[in-house]
């Protein structure tokens, strides 16, 4: 069982829920910055040691994303990228930007979810983890041939405080983690997961040996 722990933290536990009633409609994007002063790993990139956390909460909700690719630098250490933006796409049609970086000024986990009927701000360094607003862009009829109206609601917002229940410890609340429910069902991370997460990261981390084309 791979130690996916944030699947079983109540936030992403909450907005999985959000996602399956459909009460956040069509997901149009999402955007990730997962990024603190952190130390410069020698055995693995920044997309191996970060990206994990967010690539599994996204197969989580999404499933596994149709194409990966990234863009990355190393600033402070020869050959070891330590700042990367990684984009997914899904079949859905939904898009994914993910910032990553060991060189931050400060510590920030937060993710936004924007759909058509709602929008999410999960912050797990936040008081107030998770944010949902009733907020969304919706068109109506055309007033000339060039032109479309559209409306901009700004409804309720709700937010869900922080929880006291450690991540390391969220796993154990899963009924399959005793053996005796191991034969009737897989726990939330499991092992077909780890590889697509794997996999995900080598194909994010294969993007950054194509050239990239030259703007003229």
């Amino acid at each position: 069982m791979p130690g996916h722990v944030f699947l079983y933290a109540p936030p992403v536990v909450r907005i999985k829920r959000l996602l399956e009633e459909g009460e956040l409609g069509q997901i149009y994007f999402v955007t990730s910055t997962r990024v603190n002063l952190g130390i410069h790993r020698r055995d693995s990139s920044v997309i191996q040691d970060l990206a994990p956390h967010d690539f599994s909460i996204l197969h989580y909700w999404f499933g596994m994303p149709q194409f990966a690719r990234a863009i990355a630098r190393d600033s402070v250490v020869p050959g070891l990228w330590d700042v990367a933006f990684v984009d997914l796409g899904y079949e859905s049609g939904t898009l994914v930007h993910i910032e990553l970086s060991w060189l931050a000024p400060t510590k920030l986990r937060r993710t936004v979810i924007a759909g058509s009927k709602a929008m999410v701000v999960y912050d797990d360094t936040a008081t107030e983890q998770v944010r949902v607003f009733d907020r969304g862009a919706v068109f109506e009829r055309a007033t000339s041939a060039s032109r479309t109206e559209r409306a901009w609601p700004t409804g309720w917002a709700t937010s869900s405080r922080r929880t006291s229940t450690p991540r390391s410890r969220c796993g154990s609340s899963s009924p399959t983690s005793s053996p005796r429910f191991a034969a009737a069902a897989s726990p939330r991370s499991h092992m077909r997961m780890g590889l697509d997460i794997v996999q995900i990261v080598e194909a994010a981390e294969s993007s950054l040996v194509i050239m990239a084309r030259p703007c003229r």
